[in-house]
């Protein structure tokens, strides 16, 4: 049984999650009381990342309109992406999309007679998290090596950020009690979430300091 709901195919896992979306929209009176609960941190969360996914998106206005018009095809769009996946992100935790993932976990385990077992499930697609993230760091330093002091970091922050909410939406009771941890406050989950969204935010500030010390464009041709 666990071999099956381990190696669900992603299309059914977005068919059950979608299909819990309409019920935690409808449960914002329960997400207010949990926000306020937890200090308000949940708001803050949203607060942040959709200031983070802004200011890339606008770091990447910014580079794009300060090149030669003809080489706009070349403009880095990694900026482009980390600010949309952001905002995306700041979507799902409006939507508390982490809920209803391990909501639909639960229930999956329950149909098939291995909800007394999940935390042996749990612990696996922890794994699983972890090997991703490994991976898609291996691939960004692959990918990125020719532009590694510009491009490297903010796109390892954005690995970084979806390794570790994988983790939280598994929801393993261990790791969940880990993640609520208070400190000054604020949850450790909320800590390591903005310590990426930080790092990111830094080299977003550094590229346009770069930009600023190299305002014009580059010519195409040499003048003779």
């Amino acid at each position: 049984m666990l071999s099956q709901i381990t190696f669900t195919s992603p299309a059914t896992l977005l068919t059950h999650v979608l299909a819990q979306v309409p019920r935690q929209v409808q449960n914002d009176v329960e997400f207010t009381r949990h926000s306020a609960s937890a200090g308000g941190i949940d708001w803050l969360m949203v607060l942040i990342y959709l200031v983070v996914g802004g200011f890339c998106l606008f770091v990447a206005w910014k580079r794009t309109q300060a090149m030669n018009p003809a080489r706009w095809t070349n403009a880095p769009r990694y900026w482009w992406i980390i600010g949309g996946l952001l905002l995306l992100m700041t979507l799902g935790r409006i939507l508390t999309v982490g809920d209803a993932v391990a909501d639909v976990g639960r229930n999956i385990a329950k149909k098939e007679g291995d909800y007394g077992d999940r935390s042996l499930l749990q612990e696996m697609l922890i794994i699983q998290a972890v090997i991703f993230g490994v991976l898609g760091t291996t691939a960004a330093v692959y990918f990125t090596r020719k532009h590694w002091r510009t491009r490297l970091g903010p796109v390892m922050a954005m690995i970084y950020l979806f390794t570790l909410l994988g983790i939280r939406a598994i929801s393993l009771h261990e790791v969940d009690a880990f993640f609520r941890m208070d400190m000054c406050g604020i949850g450790v989950g909320g800590i390591l979430e903005t310590f990426g969204l930080l790092v990111i935010a830094g080299f977003g500030v550094n590229s346009l300091l770069r930009l600023h010390r190299h305002p014009k464009p580059r010519r195409l041709f040499r003048a003779r």
